[in-house]
């Protein structure tokens, strides 16, 4: 508070007490009651110019410190949430490192399946040229030994019908066969 508003203070409180001692001295008790509300009023009134400026002045640096009160709730919002984006970024990193070495084993996996794709491939095809093989080799055994049971019977000799009845009809051998 400065001085001039103190002394001008001073000077009104003084100006309504005597105001009010000067009714409560000549005036009935009435009119005192009168004179003591308006003696009332008016201290109210002094008190509230020299008080308001300051009230004024408490109530914008109240509003102008919840403001700034605001806007640092809101930075420190912000930050926080900076801050959670961080930890989930780092998390998100971290499941592409394990995304990228399970890839990895995929692709080798894959690889592998390929290449053992490929020897069951081989091997069937191999398989197949040995069975053919087989079959051709019980093939020609079998036309061997059919050959081979041709040779053997044509070897013991058949009694040759016609050759042998042109030579000699009544051979004694050759009178037992049946015709």
């Amino acid at each position: 508070m400065s001085a001039p508003s103190n002394n001008k203070l001073k000077e009104q409180i003084r100006e309504i007490l005597l105001q009010h001692d000067n009714y409560d001295n000549n005036c009935p008790g009435e009119i005192s009651n009168v004179a003591n509300e308006d003696c009332l009023e008016k201290l109210a009134a002094g008190l509230m110019t020299f008080y308001e400026p300051e009230l004024k002045r408490f109530r914008e640096q109240l509003a102008e410190v919840v403001n700034k009160q605001n806007t640092l709730i809101e930075q420190l919002q912000d930050e926080n949430k900076r801050f959670v984006d961080t930890q989930n970024a780092e998390e998100l990193q971290g499941m592409f490192v394990t995304v990228k070495a399970y890839q990895t084993k995929l692709m080798a996996v894959k690889k592998d399946m390929t290449t053992l794709h490929d020897r069951v491939t081989k091997m069937k095809k191999r398989a197949l040229k040995l069975q053919q093989r087989k079959e051709k080799q019980a093939l020609q055994r079998q036309q061997q030994r059919e050959a081979q049971l041709l040779r053997e019977q044509e070897l013991v000799g058949k009694p040759n019908t016609s050759s042998s009845k042109a030579t000699s009809p009544t051979s004694p051998s050759n009178a037992n066969l049946p015709s």
